[in-house]
């Protein structure tokens, strides 16, 4: 949800990102959570970085539009987009 706030006009560096991270639950994410949340997205192919650019792909794009689509708040799209990565995840596994 940070990436995708983030990077909506233009790809994000790291520190963009934790920037809105903070600002979504109050708690800037480590350096440690975000290079595994990047890990994840981009095995996911959610994401796309380009030197120390990262941005969303049309995928990430599309499942960040679909998990929020009927989501009123920031808590709410933020729930549904844990809950729709933890399914995918457990599917795969």
């Amino acid at each position: 949800m940070a990436l995708a706030g983030a990077s909506k006009d233009t790809p994000a560096t790291r520190a963009e990102i934790a920037l809105v991270a903070d600002g979504i639950n109050h708690a800037a994410p480590t350096e440690k959570e975000l290079n595994g949340s990047i890990r994840i997205l981009q095995a996911m192919q959610f994401l796309r970085a380009s030197g120390k650019f990262l941005s969303l792909t049309q995928t990430g794009t599309a499942f960040v539009a679909a998990a929020t689509r009927d989501q009123i708040t920031t808590l709410g799209s933020w729930h549904s987009l844990t809950a729709n990565l933890l399914n995918i995840r457990r599917n795969e596994a």
